[in-house]
């Protein structure tokens, strides 16, 4: 009997748990609900030079058709948000190996590489950047892995934009032009899977560069 009612109670955890979020999530949203924050306007004349804003996602260089994909849904992402002051990146990196290179990795490179090329072509203006990094021998994974996975290239690309080189010396931005960079002032970072809707870039950038908005920072 004992037995019986500890399975019992295993089984009517889970639904349990289930209630007890969906109750707290309730009465989050009654006790804290949302507060609209005001916002500049850049309809008309468009984010300023000042808010250039970088829109980087973070990707493994998995398989041919990966790469395309990413590629496409980029593409889609600055066709939604053409402002001038937005640019696009992708930030790849190989799969783990035990060798800090492997078969196929060229290729893979060389696909990113002309794919984002090929964007720079057809819309004009430089607007679109790779990032890629190398492999790097990883202790705890026994593996030679792109350092710190996705959390490693953002901080990489923070100190690009810092103007910092790569710990390594690599040269990380193989397409698009570095110069650019120079005065981003903020980073919009997208999982593969996240679209980005119709001028939902400037409107998060109308937000954040409001001066009640500003983030303080420490010196």
């Amino acid at each position: 009997l004992a037995v019986l009612t500890a399975v019992a109670a295993s089984l009517s955890f889970l639904p349990a748990s289930q209630l007890a979020v969906q109750a707290v999530n309730y009465l989050i949203t009654r006790l804290l609900p949302p507060r609209l924050l005001p916002k500049m306007s850049f309809e008309k004349e468009g984010i300023p030079d000042e808010f250039r804003t970088l829109v980087v996602v973070p990707m493994m260089l998995n398989n041919l058709r990966t790469v395309r994909e990413e590629i496409e849904k980029l593409g889609i992402r600055y066709l939604a948000n053409p402002d001038a002051n937005l640019l696009f990146s992708l930030f790849s990196d190989y799969t783990g190996a035990d060798t800090v290179h492997a078969g196929g990795d060229a290729e893979l490179l060389k696909a990113a590489v002309d794919g984002m090329r090929a964007l720079n072509e057809r819309y004009g203006a430089n607007r679109f950047l790779l990032f890629h990094r190398d492999r790097v021998w990883t202790e705890s994974e026994q593996s030679f892995i792109g350092w710190e996975r996705k959390r490693g290239k953002l901080e990489i690309l923070n100190r690009l934009l810092n103007g910092e080189a790569h710990p390594d010396g690599q040269e990380i931005v193989h397409v698009g032009d570095p110069d650019l960079l120079g005065n981003v002032r903020f980073v919009i970072t997208l999982d593969s899977d996240t679209q980005l809707l119709r001028d939902t870039a400037r409107r998060m950038i109308e937000t954040i560069a409001h001066p009640l908005n500003r983030p303080p920072f420490d010196p």
